[in-house]
């Protein structure tokens, strides 16, 4: 349960054009109806920066709900995946939600997206999930039943039309790309360790030259760099595998260092 008076930290992860307009839309929809939401998309720049881990591990640090945004073409991408991983030990099961487009069925998933709450992109299951996150919210911001309902009946057509042009689109891609032709599991684990490795060695680069200048660690530099080892733990298949000074167990959030 939130803070009085505190917004409710959504994350949307995405991966792809379908999902990253997916994940937009989502980021300008769900505070229409619900006001005290504030959602978080990452941009490809923060993505792509030097400085990424940063901002995306204080975001995922200080989320309390996170919806990935999947497709067809994406259920094997590393950074889905990894932000997944991330969400996953940071969040009760119950409060990260995958939503499937393009033509997604919930027997398509497997671990460990298929863990999560999963569904559809139709009316009774985005009020559903609506729901869960209204209900999260404390006494004062907390919409009653019949204002949440008149609030949804009233956003829920612009979302249900750009949802048909996300599904579309989706499709198009996964043909484009081929049903069948699903990356090699070992291709997919090597840009997971590389983005891993990556990471990590960001992150001791901080807390060496915090150690070099005899300077206290900052506030979230503990807590973040837990958030993201957890997160690479959760997102490996198979095998520990080395990061720096760190140890990294596949799936269990474990580290030695």
């Amino acid at each position: 349960m939130l803070e009085k008076g505190e917004k409710m930290k959504v994350f949307i992860s995405w991966s792809g054009e379908p999902s990253r307009k997916a994940a937009v839309v989502l980021q300008e929809w769900l505070p229409s109806v619900i006001q005290a939401v504030d959602p978080f998309v990452s941009s490809e720049s923060i993505r792509t920066g030097s400085r990424w881990f940063t901002e995306m591990g204080t975001k995922l640090k200080d989320t309390n709900f996170g919806i990935l945004c999947l497709t067809p073409s994406n259920l094997k991408e590393p950074w889905i995946l990894y932000e997944a991983g991330a969400l996953s030990k940071q969040l009760k099961k119950s409060l990260l939600t995958s939503l499937l487009f393009g033509g997604l069925d919930k027997g398509d998933l497997e671990c460990p997206l298929a863990q999560f709450q999963n569904i559809l992109p139709d009316k009774e299951d985005i009020q559903n999930l609506i729901l869960t996150i209204n209900e999260q919210l404390d006494n004062e911001k907390r919409l009653s039943d019949t204002h949440m309902k008149e609030s949804f009946d009233k956003w829920w057509p612009d979302l249900e039309k750009e949802i048909v042009g996300i599904n579309t689109a989706a499709e198009d891609e996964a043909k484009s790309k081929g049903i069948e032709s699903k990356r090699d599991p070992g291709e997919v684990m090597e840009e997971i360790l590389e983005l891993s490795r990556n990471t990590v060695r960001q992150l001791d680069a901080i807390k060496d030259a915090q150690s070099y200048n005899s300077l206290r660690p900052a506030p979230w530099s503990s807590g973040l760099y837990n958030t993201a080892i957890s997160g690479i733990s959760a997102a490996l298949p198979s095998a520990s595998f080395i990061a720096g000074d760190t140890v990294i167990k596949p799936g269990t959030g474990d580290m030695t260092g």
